[in-house]
């Protein structure tokens, strides 16, 4: 059976303190029609308007989840075959319990307007409202360099350049998979940047930076509130189990793991500046923190087959994407076995600041860009030329 509307001139007032106090009871309203026509299409209500108002805010939040199939302002889907709309003047209304007694005779008016404006984004979240040892988002990236090489004068300095990984050469680069890498002397700290070119290439989109601390220098407790004096008291503290705990700041309780702290095998991405050929103990073949990919990896490598298809699915993948956020991460490593280094005994604090969705933006450009071709070798860098 088709589904028809009613459209009242007043609606019942109850008072909200009643909600949730009547069960069972239900709400009876005495009516007379006053006229009625088919409907061709869905006529546009208070609560799409409403939903309208609060998406972007949503959107920006990456909540906007239960937003999805909305129609826009001025679109009418089709309403089905048969619809009705009925006129009505709103009579009498009365509360009746399930005997049909009456409970409560209710006040009638025509109902008031939304407050729309309150629902509306008063100012989306800043992606520079955290940083990490000054460092913030968007900052420049000559500018971020330089500042960390000032802090770390002496270590050594690894990039990330896609002109020299094959996924990228293939139109699939790696999300995350451009920047710099820099690493203290001791290799007690470690501290990335990245930058998304050739769609970004100037400015920081991403930061991570680890500390590598002796066992029983800082406990989690101490940690947080050393946090909480900078950044003030987190959204969200999760105990991740073996020895984890995070700490996460941003404009919202994130979904589904959004800001959550990866951990990747990134060797074949850094290379050392210096071309030296021995990596430290720590940096050969260890597991580096990153900011969340939210499956754009899987994407990005689907890009390069699909085309304009995995372009779609990943600007949809993106609406769900959360903004910017800062998650700091206690790990403590202790001796698991016969295979065990030293260096593998202690605590490590990961900082990750991340803006998912401004990121997933600049790589859907990057991707819809092609493939960008090695950069061709200098002089004097020992490639042979080989015969064709």
């Amino acid at each position: 059976m088709p589904t028809d509307l009613v459209r009242l001139d007043r609606t019942p007032r109850i008072d909200p303190q009643r909600y949730g106090t009547l069960p069972g009871a239900s709400l009876s309203i005495e009516l007379e029609i006053t006229g009625v026509e088919q409907l061709e299409t869905w006529p546009d209500t208070a609560w799409q308007a409403a939903i309208r108002a609060a998406r972007p805010f949503a959107m920006n939040a990456g909540i906007d989840r239960g937003f999805r199939g909305l129609f826009a302002e001025g679109e009418r889907p089709r309403a089905p075959t048969g619809a009705l709309r009925w006129e009505a003047k709103a009579l009498s209304a009365r509360i009746i319990d399930r005997s049909g007694a009456l409970v409560e005779e209710l006040a009638l008016a025509p109902p008031p307007p939304l407050p729309l404006d309150a629902l509306k984004e008063a100012e989306p979240p800043r992606a520079d409202a955290w940083d990490v040892v000054g460092l913030t988002l968007g900052m420049p990236f000559s500018e971020a360099e330089a500042a960390i090489r000032k802090r770390l004068p002496s270590g050594e300095v690894l990039t990330a350049d896609r002109a020299m990984q094959t996924k990228a050469i293939a139109g699939a680069p790696e999300p995350y998979s451009s920047g710099k890498l820099f690493v203290s002397d001791d290799e007690t700290e470690l501290i990335a940047i990245y930058n998304e070119p050739p769609a970004a290439p100037d400015r920081v989109m991403a930061i991570w930076r680890m500390l590598r601390l002796p066992a029983g220098t800082i406990d989690a407790a101490s940690l947080k509130t050393q946090l909480e004096e900078k950044y003030g008291a987190p959204v969200e503290t999760k105990a991740n189990g073996h020895g984890r705990i995070s700490f996460i700041w941003s404009a919202f309780k994130p979904e589904g793991g959004c800001l959550d702290i990866s951990m990747s095998h990134q060797t074949g991405i850094w290379a050392f500046e210096s071309g030296a050929s021995q990596r430290g103990a720590f940096v050969e073949n260890r597991y580096f923190p990153g900011p969340g990919s939210y499956r754009l990896s899987s994407l990005g490598e689907q890009a390069a087959t699909n085309g304009a298809a995995a372009f779609s699915q990943l600007e949809s993948e993106l609406r769900g994407a959360c903004g910017p956020g800062l998650t700091v991460e206690m790990r403590t490593r202790p001796a698991s076995g016969p295979a065990s280094r030293p260096e593998d005994v202690g605590i490590e604090i990961i900082f990750v600041l991340q803006d998912p969705k401004t990121y997933g933006h600049a790589y859907l450009e990057t991707l819809r860009a092609g493939p960008q071709g090695a950069a061709p070798p200098a002089e004097g860098e020992g490639r042979s030329k080989i015969e064709l």
